[in-house]
């Protein structure tokens, strides 16, 4: 993946076991809004999330691409329901 701030280096994916489950939802605000503006409207802020100052303005948009990627390569799973995933 191209975003450093999304999965930093595959081989940490590949070697430490680390989980996030987003829905459509997220992955399509992150490419209009970013992470940034999508996480301070939830309710984040610089107290509780100092580090989302560095993605303030970051679209990200290749994101579905991305994640396609991600699949064919064994790092992300798709699914339609949780139990999918199970």
């Amino acid at each position: 993946m191209t975003y450093t701030h999304w999965v930093p280096d595959s081989s940490l994916l590949r070697n430490t076991p680390c989980y996030a489950v987003v829905d459509t939802a997220f992955v399509d605000a992150m490419t209009t809004k970013g992470r940034y503006e999508y996480s301070t409207a939830k309710g984040a802020t610089s107290e509780s999330w100092f580090i989302g100052n560095y993605r303030k303005k970051r679209i990200l948009n290749d994101i579905y691409t991305d994640l396609d990627e991600s699949v064919k390569e064994g790092l992300a799973y798709k699914a339609d329901t949780i139990e999918e995933l199970v």
